[in-house]
């Protein structure tokens, strides 16, 4: 495991304690009425009904576990930290919902992992944590049966491009992938907690669009659409506006960025 990724699972095996027990997450609610995924999320995965969904970086497995709710027939999470692929079949059994969790590096897939699938999707906050985008193409391919799809979606790279904790968009972090990563100290707060404390030092990498697009392109898949989204899906930023539940949209004073992406893809 890239030294890197392998401290990263340290900062994410603190980040799902943190996680599990936090109102963000609302595990306790989610457990007696199980809320289903996002409007853009369903609208990019199209009908599961009956099909068979790999889920790339899991977390503790709630998507995983909406996604064999709204009807896939099988469902594979995937996740490199052990705590949280601990919690994600804790919290699969005590909802009697049958999605099965491996933990495993992502880049070493194939070791612990057979057969095709339907639907490859993953989302919000998982390509930074990926040193290389070409290995992470050619793993979709591999699973994607033929005339499968793939969904991503996720957190624009220009978003991430600022940091926003002073009130106001700054300029601080690159756009295009750089050999080293982006090292950010522990502090107070995540982002599901703003008052919680770890450890563990953050590794990112930024990967713009176009590396994004090239990953799976070189790997044979075809882009059939590419949308851009104005608003989040958390409040990225604290000056954030809420103006719908659970979209967030920049202030009428600032600049509209482009907030979100999504990509869908398939193998012929």
């Amino acid at each position: 495991m890239d030294p890197y990724v392998l401290k990263n699972r340290a900062l994410w095996d603190e980040w799902a304690e943190i996680n599990y027990r936090s109102p963000f997450y609302a595990v306790d609610d989610f457990k007696a009425h199980p809320t289903p995924l996002d409007a853009e999320v369903l609208a990019g995965l199209g009908d599961l009904t009956g099909k068979s969904v790999l889920h790339l970086q899991c977390h503790f497995g709630m998507d995983s576990i909406r996604l064999k709710l709204a009807g896939a027939r099988e469902v594979v999470g995937i996740d490199f930290s052990p705590v949280a692929v601990a919690k994600a079949r804790e919290l699969a059994a005590e909802m009697a919902v049958d999605v099965r969790f491996l933990e495993t590096d992502l880049y070493k897939l194939t070791d612990v992992l057979d057969g095709e699938f339907d639907v490859v999707f993953t989302s919000y906050g998982v390509t930074g944590w990926l040193p290389d985008l070409g290995p992470w193409g050619q793993l979709i391919a591999r699973y994607l049966t033929p005339g499968g799809r793939f969904f991503l979606i996720e957190g624009h790279p220009m978003l991430f491009m600022f940091d926003g904790s002073a009130g106001r968009l700054d300029f601080t972090y690159p756009y295009f992938r750089q050999r080293e990563p982006i090292a950010l100290a522990p502090t107070t707060g995540t982002y599901a907690d703003p008052t919680a404390t770890f450890s563990s030092t953050e590794y990112s990498w930024p990967h713009e669009l176009g590396e994004t697009i090239n990953a799976l392109t070189g790997a044979g898949l075809r882009l059939d659409e590419m949308r851009e989204y104005r608003h989040t899906v958390w409040k990225a930023f604290p000056f954030l506006v809420e103006e719908a539940p659970d979209r967030f949209v920049m202030p009428p004073e600032l600049p509209q960025l482009p907030m979100m992406f999504s990509l869908r893809a398939s193998r012929s």
